[in-house]
């Protein structure tokens, strides 16, 4: 089996006794494979253990990572479109989630603020109504509000 480059399907790791791409993946990310532009779109990732894995700009397009473990993986430049990421450990990748980054004395623009709180939004508002003041302040700060997806109105 191999995981194959996004742009010029050249081999970015290979191992012939490895028939599923869950194991595959894992033993790349073991071995500290860098799987950065990796073609991983569909790939049934669930319960793989991938902390550290480098997959920056990789294809995860509708791929399955529930309860993936992605703890400081580099998930930037990432699609997530589709992706499962239910039940996943994310901490500390891309923006880190976690208690580091929860502090009032971070310093963050208006405009960075609203991305991250929209973020957070889109997906929360599945299980409550996001207050006015909130939605208010992302579509005045958020700078691509125009080209996402809207929260839902109160």
């Amino acid at each position: 089996m191999k995981i194959l480059n996004k742009h010029d399907n050249s081999v970015i790791y290979e191992n012939k006794n490895i028939d599923n791409i869950k194991d595959l993946v894992e033993e790349a990310v073991k071995n500290k494979i860098n799987l950065s532009w990796a073609n991983l779109a569909g790939a049934n990732l669930s319960n793989a253990n991938l902390p550290h894995a480098d997959l920056f700009s990789a294809n995860l397009l509708k791929a399955n990572l529930s309860n993936a473990n992605l703890y400081k993986a580099n998930l930037t430049g990432v699609d997530l479109f589709g992706v499962d990421l239910s039940e996943a450990k994310l901490d500390t990748s891309c923006w880190p989630l976690w208690c580091g980054t929860a502090h009032s004395n971070i310093k963050a623009d208006k405009k960075i603020a609203a991305q991250l709180l929209y973020h957070a939004c889109i997906i929360a508002q599945q299980h409550t109504q996001i207050p006015e003041s909130i939605t208010k302040f992302i579509s005045e700060y958020f700078h691509r509000y125009d080209e996402v997806e809207k929260l839902e109105e109160i």
